[in-house]
């Protein structure tokens, strides 16, 4: 890996070969990086990107964008530049995926920039009442589809208000409305709230369709089962990276971790795991330890450096899951047992080539 002495002089490199060069360096520092980044070491990620950013091509600025929009040490000086670009190919992923943006900053560019801006923030995993106060009051019909059919976008009273003002009309917007007020008895509150005669009359029989007052309670009640399910999810994921966190630097072992992942059952996040180090798709790791069939999960394990006895509660936390019959976790170890390291390493090279 490119250190970070070797990066910073490429910064002042002239020619585009070695402005690319300086992009992949970049990139794979952040990805290689086993604990959290000094203060010293995000101020000069940040110089180094900051100087050579404006002069890259749109493309090779997208690519860097879609590389370090998702990662949770990103500085937030370097996610608000590329979420201000004046490319929507590379402000985009930014906008939709980053957390190290402000509702500030958020405001700033949904007030400032176009429509093209505006639905990337509308796309987030949450966006705040503050955010989609500008949101619904500066944008056109697609924006106000995204965010009136996005669940993580909260609204505030005003909010919900100018919204149906300036997209109740449109089908989209209602039926998003509509099947969120079903399951949200404080947005169907909001929106009876916001209506006024004249939004009666203009919207029609989209306010016969929102469910009656009575019901709110209860939908009211099923809106914070999933809210906690939701939480419980997001606590989860936080977990599985610390883990991988934790292993990359050495803190764990690759068996312990499929150990405790097997023994809470969670064969999801199994297959998270073993896509991160294995480097292969999720959906065919996640796919592994879901399906009826074992070879597949039997080569990851095996891949893994697992132990039997490791691999032996990863068969009985896929008996339960799946519902399978007792005797399969005798044919997975059975299998397990008779693979090779070098027939598994074998095999993972020809599930990445797909």
């Amino acid at each position: 890996m490119q250190t970070l002495a070797s990066i910073k002089a490429l910064s002042l490199a002239a020619t585009p070969d070695d402005r690319r060069t300086l992009v992949l360096a970049i990139t794979q520092a952040f990805d290689a990086v086993q604990k959290a980044p000094s203060d010293d070491e995000n101020a000069l990620f940040c110089d180094v990107v900051g100087r050579i950013l404006d002069q890259l091509t749109e493309s090779v600025r997208a690519e860097v964008a879609q590389k370090l929009a998702p990662m949770e040490r990103t500085p937030e000086a370097l996610a608000f530049k590329m979420a201000s670009d004046e490319s929507i190919a590379v402000a985009g992923p930014v906008l939709e995926q980053s957390t190290k943006l402000t509702d500030a900053q958020l405001v700033e560019i949904a007030e400032n920039r176009d429509d093209s801006y505006r639905l990337a923030i509308a796309k987030r995993e949450s966006v705040s009442e503050a955010v989609t106060d500008v949101i619904v009051e500066k944008s056109g019909r697609e924006v106000l589809q995204a965010i009136s059919g996005n669940r993580g976008a909260a609204f505030s009273q005003k909010g919900v208000g100018v919204l149906l003002e300036r997209g109740g009309e449109d089908a989209t917007v209602q039926q998003n409305l509509l099947a969120r007020s079903r399951d949200d008895g404080s947005m169907a509150g909001k929106i009876r709230n916001a209506l006024t005669e004249g939004l009666r009359k203009k919207l029609g029989d989209f306010v016969t369709q929102l469910p009656a007052e009575e019901m709110d309670h209860a939908v009211e009640i099923a809106q914070q089962a999933y809210m906690a399910e939701k939480g419980v999810a997001r606590r989860a994921r936080m977990a599985r990276k610390l883990m991988l966190d934790e292993i990359n630097a050495g803190k764990m072992q690759v068996d312990e971790a499929v150990m405790q992942l097997s023994r809470e059952k969670r064969i999801d996040d199994l297959g998270w795991l073993a896509a991160q180090i294995l480097q292969i798709p999720e959906t065919i790791a996640q796919g592994a330890f879901n399906a009826v069939a074992v070879d597949t999960a039997v080569i990851l394990g095996r891949a893994l450096g697992v132990s039997e006895r490791t691999f032996q509660l990863v068969a009985t936390a896929r008996r339960q899951v799946l519902s399978l019959p007792p005797e399969s976790e005798a044919a997975a170890l059975q299998e397990f047992s008779a693979l090779s390291q070098m027939e598994a390493s074998r095999a993972i090279r020809l599930l990445k080539m797909r």
